[in-house]
C-alpha cells in the first residue's frame, strides 16, 4: 500500500478517506476534536467526488443538448462548455472515485437537465436515450472528442 504522502498526491479522494479513517480510530487526544476533524478531512475528498459527478453531468446535458438541438448556432459555444466541463472532470476525478460514481444516475440528472433547456428554449424535446451511452472511460479520455460524442448520440434515433 502507498504511503500517506504518496497517495494525498496521487489519489487525494482515497487519502482522504483513508486519514479520516485513521483518525477515527486514534484514542481521544486532549485538544484535538479527533471526530470532528476526520469528518472534515472526509467532506473534503467527497467534495471532489461531487465536483467529478457535477461535471459530468454538465459534460452530458450540454452532448444531449448539442445532438438535438435544432439551434446550429450553439454547437461553438457548447463545444467550448462541453470541453471545459470535460477538462474539470479529468482534472478532480481519481482512480479510486470509479467505483462511486454512478454513470446512470449521473445520465438521469444530465437528461432532465436537457428536457428543462429544450421546454425553456421553446424547443420541442426530442427522443433522448434513456440510458447513458458512454463509458467513464470515454467521458474521461484525455483524447475525448466533441464531434465523435455527439455522432455517437445522433446514431441512437436513427
Amino acid at each position: 500500500m502507498a504511503k500517506p504522502e504518496q497517495l494525498y498526491d496521487k489519489d487525494f479522494y482515497a487519502w482522504a478517506l483513508d486519514q479520516a479513517a485513521v483518525l477515527r480510530q486514534l484514542p481521544p487526544t486532549d485538544g484535538v476534536d479527533l471526530g470532528h476533524l476526520a469528518e472534515e478531512i472526509e467532506d473534503l475528498g467527497s467534495e471532489q467526488l461531487r465536483k467529478v459527478t457535477s461535471q459530468l453531468r454538465n459534460l452530458l446535458a450540454h452532448l444531449l443538448k448539442a445532438a438535438y438541438s435544432r439551434n446550429a448556432q450553439v454547437l461553438g459555444p457548447w463545444r467550448r462548455e462541453c470541453r471545459a466541463f470535460q477538462l474539470d472532470a479529468r482534472d478532480h476525478y481519481s482512480a479510486s472515485m470509479r467505483r462511486r460514481i454512478d454513470l446512470e444516475d449521473v445520465f438521469r440528472g444530465a437528461r432532465r437537465m436537457a428536457v428543462d433547456d429544450f421546454e425553456d428554449a421553446g424547443e420541442p424535446v426530442p427522443a433522448l436515450p434513456s440510458a447513458c451511452p458512454f463509458a467513464l472511460d470515454d467521458l474521461l479520455d484525455p483524447d475525448f472528442n466533441f464531434d465523435t460524442a455527439l455522432e455517437r448520440l445522433r446514431l441512437l434515433n436513427h
